[in-house]
């Protein structure tokens, strides 16, 4: 029987720790892994088969249903990358960081995980509202034709909103790119009111603020357009494009942000 015993132990391996990942790629694997075992994906997957068994069941419009499903998706990736965010900045997850030696590839997996949750959450919501609301389903060439400006849309808010958390950015950094996404999108409210305090003989001065941040928003505007009403020719071309050149702007600044952030490791 101690024979035995002591087989039994020698064949336990022993309670060492598991292993860190060594790359990027590794990273990714092991937060969705970990991700999917907190249970934490439930929100995103659970949300999608609300959206499409309540919001979109029994629908007709196929221009509703898409639009439901932008607008969805980016509400899961605010949420999603927020939450990551959250997770990346506890210290013992920093002890990844040590690992893979690369405070970029540590950021970069995280972005990469985010999006993976979302495009996922995205597929459930898609598959599902083509069971609950038959008639308004587009025609995959239709879907085929949203899916580059929708990953490009949903790309761009994930960045964002990793770039205005505390992981990435400090507060007065968050400050600046909150005023610039908030200044343009609410001109129309700010512009009258800031008119109204200056006096009327600025009114070229706001009017020409008004043309300004109406040119810069444009772009976007038709990016979320074309996810909803997919035309493909030159122009969204030229758009997707344009975010793309936007969104490695976007992740430059957060790898340059992150770098010089001070972190602390357990």
């Amino acid at each position: 029987m101690q024979q035995r015993l002591r087989a039994l132990m020698a064949a336990t391996p022993s309670d060492t720790p598991p292993t860190m990942p060594n790359s990027m790629w590794q990273l990714v694997r092991r937060i969705l892994t970990e991700y999917m075992q907190s249970q934490r994906i439930l929100i995103e997957w659970g949300s999608a088969i609300v959206v499409a068994t309540i919001l979109i069941r029994d629908s007709t419009n196929t221009h509703t249903m898409m639009a439901t499903w932008s607008l969805y998706t980016i509400l899961v990736a605010l949420y999603t990358t927020s939450v990551l965010a959250d997770i990346a900045e506890q210290p013992f997850q920093m002890q990844r960081l040590l690992a893979i030696q690369s405070r970029q590839a540590y950021i970069s997996a995280y972005l990469i995980a985010a999006n993976a949750v979302v495009i996922s959450s995205y597929i459930i919501v898609v598959a599902v509202s083509f069971l609950t609301a038959p008639l308004a389903r587009p025609t995959l060439e239709i879907l085929g034709a949203s899916l580059p400006s929708l990953l490009v849309l949903s790309s761009i808010v994930t960045a964002v909103m990793l770039m205005l958390t505390p992981l990435v950015a400090n507060t007065q950094q968050r400050i600046v790119v909150l005023l610039l996404i908030t200044i343009p999108l609410s001109w129309n409210i700010i512009g009258p009111a800031i008119q109204h305090i200056i006096g009327p003989e600025y009114t070229t001065i706001i009017a020409a603020f008004t043309t300004i941040w109406g040119v810069l928003l444009w772009p976007s505007l038709h990016l979320y357009t074309i996810t909803i009403t997919p035309q493909i020719d030159r122009m969204m071309v030229v758009v997707i494009l344009f975010h793309l050149i936007i969104l490695s702007v976007i992740i430059f600044q957060i790898i340059r942000w992150f770098n010089k952030k001070s972190l602390t490791i357990a």
